[in-house]
C-alpha cells in the first residue's frame, strides 16, 4: 500500500516540482523494496522523536472522537471524519499549542496561525 501510495501521491505534482516529505519510521515507511519516485525526497525522523511530527496528536486527538461509537455505514463514518477535519479552525488554539514548538520559530513562521 505505501508503494501504491507515493506512486499515486507523485502524480499530483507538476512536471517541475519536487515534495519533501517528513516520515516517522514506520516499518512500511522504510521497507526496502520501495521504489521512491524520483519527485518526492523522503526524509526520516529520527526514532522517538514526536516533537518532529505534531501530526500524531492531531491524528490521536481525531481518533478519540471517533472510538466507541457506532457507525450506520461507510458512508457515516466518512461523514463524521469530514466533519471532525472542517470543525478544526475551533481548534486552532489548541492545535497551536500542540505544533509551536519554540525551535520551529527559526524555519517556519507560525505567528499568523
Amino acid at each position: 500500500m505505501m508503494q501504491y501510495w507515493l506512486d499515486e501521491f507523485s502524480k499530483t505534482f507538476k512536471d517541475n516540482e519536487i515534495c519533501l516529505l517528513t516520515m516517522d519510521q514506520a516499518g512500511w515507511h522504510t521497507e526496502k523494496g520501495l521504489k521512491i519516485p524520483e519527485n518526492i525526497i523522503l526524509l526520516h525522523q529520527p526514532a522517538y522523536s514526536p516533537e518532529c511530527n505534531p501530526t500524531e496528536r492531531l491524528w490521536t486527538w481525531i481518533k478519540e472522537r471517533l472510538v466507541n461509537k457506532i457507525f450506520k455505514d461507510k458512508e457515516d463514518l466518512i461523514n463524521k471524519v469530514v466533519k471532525i477535519l472542517n470543525d478544526l479552525d475551533e481548534y486552532k488554539h489548541i492545535l497551536k499549542s500542540w505544533i509551536y514548538y519554540s525551535w520551529w520559530n527559526d524555519t517556519v513562521n507560525l505567528k499568523n496561525f
